[in-house]
């Protein structure tokens, strides 16, 4: 499976907003290659500079903040990949 740079046709939404940003970040295995970030109006943007290629055996962790923010809340992501 392969996401593409900047995570492309990917979306996300959140029930209740954030009062201040969040940032989820992406690994793969245990390289941190980029994050799902939340606006405080519940704009849902991705950061992911390169396209990767995930192979039998990878894993696509992610990871909250440290301090998640408790006013935001049914984050739902929908990462888009492509198959080969």
């Amino acid at each position: 499976i392969t996401f593409p740079e900047g995570l492309t046709g990917s979306v996300g939404t959140v029930g209740a907003t954030p009062t201040g940003a969040q940032e989820y970040q992406i690994f793969w295995n245990e390289a941190n290659v980029g994050s799902i970030n939340i606006a405080t109006n519940g704009a849902v943007t991705f950061t992911f500079p390169h396209t990767i290629t995930f192979e039998p055996g990878d894993v696509l962790i992610i990871i909250a903040p440290s301090v998640p923010d408790p006013h935001l809340t049914q984050l739902a992501v929908t990462l888009v990949a492509t198959l080969p």
